[in-house]
């Protein structure tokens, strides 16, 4: 398939090309508890989601008034990639619109590289994208938008060349900072009065992706 190069897909990993936000949210949610912090699922997916595990535990931090033990992180890493091994599932119908999309496309996220890889190889997606990319990687994470103008920059594109494919707020507000088009993955639209969906176009199934891309295209008169 011929590529098309005046228009650079940018993609988050969690939750737009796999189906990791429960086992993400779970894994975290049980080393916190051994830890002590009183934390459950609706607090860690209202005030976790979208954000870096760095952020994470900076905000469990400062709320908590205490720090995570040392062994921490790499105690939620070594959980996280066994379940990623044994249960981690591809977002429906995201392969056959990768395969679609004949742009170049990367992946733009807020999880460590390590875990970004394994994800992309045990869900067999990691053929269609060229470069990673983690928050890590920069000075601030999401909702800035350092990892998407990065992202960018070493793909040799300019902001207004690029398209996000987010499925959270925070994601959502660093690709609008960032200068870039975005489309918002939201498999269930709960909450209709989120401001959010006023700004960018929010959709439901990755089947309708290609179609999206190619009217923002058009539209924009990328091609």
């Amino acid at each position: 398939m011929k590529k098309n190069n005046n228009t650079l897909l940018i993609f988050d990993c969690d939750g737009v090309l796999v189906d990791s936000e429960p086992l993400a949210n779970r894994t975290f949610i049980q080393c916190l508890q051994k830890e002590g912090f009183d934390v459950d699922e609706a607090y860690a997916y209202k005030h976790f989601h979208g954000i870096s595990t760095r952020d994470c535990i900076a905000h469990i931090e400062l709320t908590f008034k205490r720090r995570v033990s040392d062994n921490f992180v790499e105690t939620l890493s070594l959980l996280t990639n066994e379940e990623i091994k044994n249960t981690l599932q591809p977002i429906p119908h995201i392969k056959e619109a990768l395969a679609a999309l004949s742009y170049p496309k990367c992946v733009a996220s807020g999880s460590e590289p390590e875990k970004i890889q394994l994800s992309l190889e045990v869900t067999r997606l990691k053929k269609y994208f060229s470069h990673v990319y983690s928050s890590l990687q920069v000075q601030r994470g999401k909702p800035f938008p350092d990892v998407f103008l990065h992202a960018a920059k070493e793909m040799d594109f300019t902001p207004d060349q690029c398209i996000v494919i987010e499925d959270s707020n925070p994601g959502v507000q660093a690709a609008l900072s960032a200068g870039m088009k975005v489309l918002l993955y939201r498999p269930i639209l709960e909450d209709k009065s989120d401001h959010l969906l006023e700004e960018v176009t929010a959709f439901a199934d990755m089947a309708h992706l290609p179609a999206l891309i190619h009217k923002i295209i058009q539209n924009a008169h990328l091609q």
